[in-house]
């Protein structure tokens, strides 16, 4: 991803057999972002807690869908760091954030 040619590449990192227990690391015009798409409520709070506790705000929080079973959360943080920290910093939300044990099969989809 990081030495992809497009200017707008992203990867998603997910779960073998939860694809909506995920993570995505784009990088754009901004730099750096890290995407939720959360649609377990019980995901909400650990992710907010995991990323404020390392002094990084969301730019982007919104919900879709509200009210209904497809119901959304959409969590945007600018991050900054080498290709090495971001994907530290993915495998601390799934095992930290997600409590996702280490020897979990996990998918990777890259897409521009």
């Amino acid at each position: 991803m990081v030495n992809s040619r497009s200017p707008h590449v992203y990867l998603v990192v997910s779960l073998a057999e939860d694809a909506y227990t995920a993570v995505s690391i784009s990088d754009g015009d901004e730099g750096y972002s890290i995407d939720f798409y959360l649609t377990k409520k019980d995901h909400f709070e650990p992710v907010l807690a995991f990323l404020s506790k390392r002094a990084i705000e969301p730019t982007v929080d919104s919900i879709t869908e509200e009210g209904t079973e497809f119901e959304t959360r959409h969590l945007s943080y600018l991050v900054d760091g080498t290709k090495e920290e971001l994907a530290e910093l993915c495998r601390s939300v799934f095992l930290d954030a997600y409590g996702v044990e280490r020897d979990a099969q996990l998918l990777f989809t890259l897409g521009e």
